[in-house]
């Protein structure tokens, strides 16, 4: 059975709760480094509110960092981004785009979102924020692509 919307928003909530768990069992001064400021490993590992308002370029550079400290066999760099890559695949990416450029999404956000690297950074509050506004227009509309 396929996960809904808020399934899919609390499981990538969860695997980001687990790299910051994995991150914590390693000191700051480990994970500093390729691009990653100490406010930034900070910010991100005191994170407790709003787990999503990271930008997937430091998730994945922790990501990456945690994985070369970890002894453990999963990557988080590889899980985290092909959950993001379905997560989008799944819930925003509609053929259409400009449907969803009229619906008042950003076409500048849309094309990092659908071009993941970690030179194109996006809010994933921002990528949950266009799935729950791409699922009430589809509601409405049906099929965005059709529109």
């Amino acid at each position: 059975m396929a996960r809904t919307l808020e399934e899919d928003i609390r499981l990538l909530e969860s695997k980001i709760d687990d790299l910051i768990i994995e991150a914590k069992k390693h000191t700051i001064s480990d994970l500093v480094g390729d691009r990653l400021r100490i406010s930034t490993v900070c910010n991100v590992i005191q994170r407790r509110n709003d787990i999503l308002s990271i930008n997937t370029s430091t998730l994945f550079l922790l990501a990456k960092k945690v994985d070369t400290l970890s002894d453990k066999t999963e990557s988080f760099f590889l899980t985290i981004h092909y959950f993001i890559e379905q997560f989008i695949e799944k819930h925003i990416n509609v053929v259409n785009v400009t449907a969803l450029v009229n619906i008042g999404l950003a076409k500048k956000s849309l094309d990092k979102m659908f071009d993941i690297k970690v030179q194109n950074p996006f809010r994933l509050n921002t990528m949950v924020r266009y799935a729950k506004i791409v699922a009430e227009q589809q509601e409405v509309w049906g099929d965005l692509e059709d529109v």
